[in-house]
């Protein structure tokens, strides 16, 4: 997955997300395109995000690389008709393809909405594991999810009790806010205007519990 300008581009290698198969199953790639942000999926699961930004430097690197997501941030924003967004290479190089009743990728690059709405489940950090229905006993990590919206909620709930805290990154993660959680107590904290690059949650269970929800909206 390619994000950036002339001067510099984020370049996100996405072959870990998909099967060794590649060339003889089919998969559906979806790119959503704004003018703040990029999100590419593979088979409806979000495998990419780039953040777009402008700055004194024009330079792009990656934030985070592992498993649910690719997060990086580009500081030469690109152009609204660019026209190459992902590059595919799913067979014999070599050899002439010849495309036999329907397009080979599917690919589709969605309309640009003015103000989207984003719903990501939370996530264990470097891991395609849902933290939602697992049982904790000790701390656990999210992966990191962007900050570049004015509004974001975290919605958090389990059947134990311990601490929950969210940590915001630029060049290193410290923390954003923390609150004791309850048992079957549906927590909902907000982050409004104070933006940074990344966020994260931590969870430290006080005792043994079941994760009944754990997602972030933005806007």
């Amino acid at each position: 997955a390619f994000a950036g300008g002339f001067i510099s581009r984020a370049e996100m290698d996405l072959t870990k997300f998909i099967s060794e198969k590649v060339s003889q199953e089919y998969h559906f790639y979806k790119i959503f395109f704004t003018e703040d942000f990029a999100t590419w999926y593979i088979n409806d699961r979000l495998r990419a995000f780039a953040i777009f930004a402008d700055g004194d430097n024009r330079d792009s690197k990656i934030l985070y690389d592992d498993h649910p997501y690719v997060v990086s941030l580009v500081r030469d924003r690109p152009s609204a008709k660019l026209g190459v967004l992902l590059d595919i290479d799913a067979g014999d190089i070599s050899k002439t393809y010849i495309w036999d009743k329907i397009h080979p990728w599917s690919l589709r690059v969605s309309e640009t909405y003015e103000k989207p709405m984003i719903y990501i489940d939370l996530y264990q950090s470097n891991s395609d594991l849902k933290i939602v229905g697992q049982e904790i006993m000790k701390r656990i990590y999210s992966a990191p999810f962007p900050g570049v919206f004015d509004y974001i909620k975290i919605s958090f709930k389990t059947s134990g009790e311990g601490v929950l805290t969210v940590e915001e990154y630029d060049d290193e993660w410290s923390e954003y806010d923390k609150i004791k959680i309850r048992s079957n107590v549906k927590n909902n904290i907000y982050i409004d205007k104070k933006r940074s690059l990344l966020y994260r949650v931590l969870y430290e269970p006080y005792n043994t519990g079941v994760i009944k929800e754990a997602h972030v909206i933005m806007k």
